[in-house]
């Protein structure tokens, strides 16, 4: 491969790349302005977010997986979702912050 098409393939490679960040770029700021204008989904997300381990990305999908936790009416069914492995603390932490007395009961 001639050493002009090595660098066209790379600098292609390059757009593309730079694309798909500013997409991501773009979709973050969209979620941003979905959770500023949403109280109740802001609250949820922070009270996500601050417990230790669980981020953004993790915090949005259980959002989303739970129906801004409508779907969510027993601390088992918490334990239940299968978007993250979760240690008996941090389901504590979680269950709490959303109004659960414990997540100790079984499954």
């Amino acid at each position: 491969m001639s050493a002009k098409l090595k660098y066209t393939r790379a600098q292609y490679s390059r757009r593309s790349l730079n694309n798909v960040l500013e997409d991501i770029k773009a979709i973050e700021k969209t979620i941003k302005n979905t959770l500023a204008k949403d109280e109740h989904l802001n609250l949820i997300y922070e009270q996500l977010t601050s417990v230790p381990g669980l981020g953004p990305q993790t915090a949005l999908q259980m959002i989303i997986s739970s129906n801004e936790f409508k779907w969510i009416t027993e601390p088992k069914n918490l334990r239940a979702m299968q978007v993250l492995r979760l240690s008996k603390q941090n389901q504590d932490k979680i269950g709490q912050r959303l109004g659960f007395q414990s997540l100790q009961t079984s499954v």
